[in-house]
Order: C-alpha cells, then structure tokens, then sequence
C-alpha cells in the first residue's frame, strides 16, 4: 500500500492513518486481506481506524464478519467498528452466528435486533440467548414490542446460536428475505453471498452438522477429507506408483493417450488407477524426437473408499499432466 514509511513499529497514528486512507482508495480488498493487514498494525483503536478506512473498498462483504471476530481484536474495539459502520452496513443476514451487544438508542441497532428475533423464533430450536450484563433480558423484548418502537439508552446483549446438532438448525429461504434490509442485499447480490448455505448442505449429506458457526465446521471438515485423500487402505500408509508412458509430443499438437497402472498398498491391497494422459508441444521443439519416456512417481491422492476421484500434476515434464480419473479396489 505503500505506507511502510510509518513512524511507529507496528503501524500506527495520525500519519499512518493519513496514509492508509489515502492508499486505500486506490486499492480494492477481500476481507480476507483486510484481516491480514489488521494483525500487523498497531492493537487498539488504530485497528478499528483501519477497517472503517478500509471498509468501502471490501469486494466481499459477506465475509466482513470475519473481520469482526479476529481474535486480536478486542470486543471494545469490534464493538466500535459495528457503532461506525452499521450491522446494517456490515451484516450478512445469512450468517447471523456470534455475540451481539445492541444499543437501542440507535436505528440500525434495534433493526438488527429485530431481524435477530425474527429469525430465532421461526428457525428450529433455540437459537437467541442472553448474554452477561444485559439490559434488558430477551425474553422481556419479546414480551413487549414496544422496547423496539423507539430510542433507549439500554443495551440487550444475546448470542445468536445457528446450530446445535439437527435439532437447532438455519432456515435459509426465510434468511434470503432479509437481505435487501443490508447493503450486501443491493441488486445485483453476489451469488457467493449464499455460499454458506451450499456448505451446510454438504456437511448435511455427509452427516457432518454439529455446533457453532457452518464455516468453522466447513472447514474441519474439508481438512478431513484432505487427511482422507491423503491416505491409502492399510494403515493410512501413502502410496506411492511408478508410472510409465511413451508420450507423444509433436510440435503444436495436443496427443491423449490412456493407460492403467497396478498397484499395491502396504497392506497388499491391489489397485487399478486409470489414468489420462496428455502432452502438447512446445513451439520452440524443433527436434526431431517426437517421443517422450516419462518416468515419474506419482502420488496418488483418493481416498480409500471404492471410486473415488484425485486429481495430480506429473510436473518433471512441463507440458505433461496426467488425472487419476478412478480409483478402484480389487
């Protein structure tokens, strides 16, 4: 961003947020991004400077509240960002989960804590929950519509649980019909906005749903499943095939050719993995040799379950690759 000229070690200040302001409107960020620049700028208020400064230049808005919740934050300063920016502003209606501290002498504040009860008392099971020091206890605000009909200088702090197991789960179509109360709702609404909602319909199939936040169990469960594609049947050990093909490269020609190759894990379990094989050639191979011998070791990355699919790259050559298509059993 071009702002290491800053006074201070981490980046901090007047002059630092002079600079980052400036820089920033020449830039665009994903949150990710913006995460990784607030761990290495001075703890505090020059954080939440930061990402109010950053904010309008966030291509991905939905994952905003990942920027909330990282951990070097502290919750007075990610409370300080929510009153500057607006949950309506920041809020993905889609991924609702965390602790909220809603002060309902403002607008946005009490809105979002309308939408928050909406969707607790028409999701299954209980999802709004009091934290310490509230104000005002949930269950009193439910009682009583009109804590929400105008300003109060109270706080009503809950925890909005998505899911606890299949007995508490996300009611996304009736979440969809609150987006356009938040700016990420805004015509045309970015289809990875419902990416959330794909990933708890694959951790659904593969009965992989248990509690907190669907991204956190999203990624626990891909890290699985790389572990899994990562090992062989027989004691988890890797392993590992020597390939052989005759690739035909002509100049300016893409040739496919397919072979199976044999092999057997350390548990002495054989296994058939089809392989396609292509080569294009390079315009510079003005040699006469048209044939290639490859001769790799390939790493084959299926799982141990009966046709699954891996892919790898065969890199020696450069213009070689080769896709394990199946890999089966015998």
């Amino acid at each position: 961003l071009g702002i290491d000229d800053s006074m201070q070690d981490p980046p901090g200040g007047v002059m630092f947020q002079m600079y980052l302001q400036h820089a920033a409107c020449q830039h665009f960020f994903t949150a990710e991004q913006v995460s990784k620049f607030l761990v290495n700028v001075a703890p505090g208020k020059d954080m939440a400077d930061a990402a109010v400064a950053m904010f309008s230049r966030i291509i991905d808005l939905e994952n905003f509240d990942s920027i909330i919740k990282l951990s070097v934050l502290e919750a007075r300063w990610s409370q300080d960002i929510v009153d500057r920016l607006g949950w309506l502003n920041i809020g993905n209606p889609m991924k609702p989960e965390g602790m909220f501290s809603l002060h309902l002498q403002d607008l946005d504040q009490r809105l979002m804590l309308k939408f928050l009860m909406n969707i607790g008392s028409n999701e299954p099971g209980v999802h709004v929950m009091d934290q310490k020091k509230t104000d005002i206890p949930i269950e009193k605000v439910y009682g009583n519509s009109s804590l929400l009909g105008g300003a109060t200088n109270k706080h009503v702090r809950i925890e909005y649980s998505e899911t606890k197991g299949l007995s508490e789960r996300p009611n996304y179509n009736l979440r969809k019909t609150f987006l356009p109360m938040f700016l990420i709702g805004t015509p045309k609404v970015r289809k990875e906005v419902f990416t959330v909602q794909d990933q708890y319909n694959e951790l659904l199939a593969a009965n992989k749903i248990t509690s907190g936040p669907i991204s956190r169990m999203y990624d626990a469960y891909q890290r699985e499943r790389a572990k899994a594609r990562g090992n062989w049947l027989g004691g988890g050990h890797k392993v590992k095939a020597m390939l052989n093909f005759g690739m035909i490269a002509r100049k300016k020609k893409k040739v496919e050719e397919a072979g199976k190759v044999v092999t057997r894990s350390p548990g002495g379990t054989r296994r058939t993995v089809v392989i396609r094989t292509s080569a294009t050639g390079s315009d510079e191979d003005d040699s006469d040799e048209d044939e290639h011998k490859i001769d790799t070791i390939v790493r084959l990355q299926g799982g141990g379950s009966k046709g699954k699919k891996a892919i790898t790259k065969l890199t020696r050559t450069p213009s070689f690759q080769a896709e394990v298509l199946d890999g089966l059993a015998e």
